[in-house]
């Protein structure tokens, strides 16, 4: 019996047209992708994003519009902290994925996460 693959919905908001167009194109030949957007990340689409309850919020800017999509980053963050959020920049060639999970732990977890980092400017 083949296994069912499992559709991720993915909301993808756009500061660039064409980096948004490309990832759009990219995207759409996947099957496992249910794909929203690209849309501009203005307030009323932001406001949707409860309603469209996606895996993932995808997030196309370039880092060269000022702080912008640092911005944008953090009150998305802020206003839906159980989206796993994914930063695409076209200027560094970088994917940057942020996610907020609430774990109950003793302080004997918080040492081994402080132990476990890694090198600064070594792989993660």
């Amino acid at each position: 019996m083949a296994r069912r693959k499992k559709i991720r919905r993915v909301v993808l908001l756009s500061t660039q047209p064409l980096l948004g167009e490309a990832l759009q194109s990219i995207l759409s030949k996947v099957e496992e992708v249910e794909l929203l957007g690209p849309w501009p990340p203005e307030a009323d689409v932001l406001a949707r994003l409860v309603e469209e309850a996606p895996d993932v919020v995808l997030l196309a800017s370039d880092e060269s519009d000022s702080l912008e999509p640092d911005s944008l980053t953090a009150r998305l963050l802020a206003r839906y902290p159980d989206f796993p959020l994914v930063q695409v920049s076209i200027e560094h060639s970088r994917v940057r994925a942020f996610t907020s999970r609430s774990l109950t732990a003793q302080s004997d977890d918080l040492i081994e996460l402080i132990r476990g980092l890694p090198e600064k400017g070594g792989p993660l």
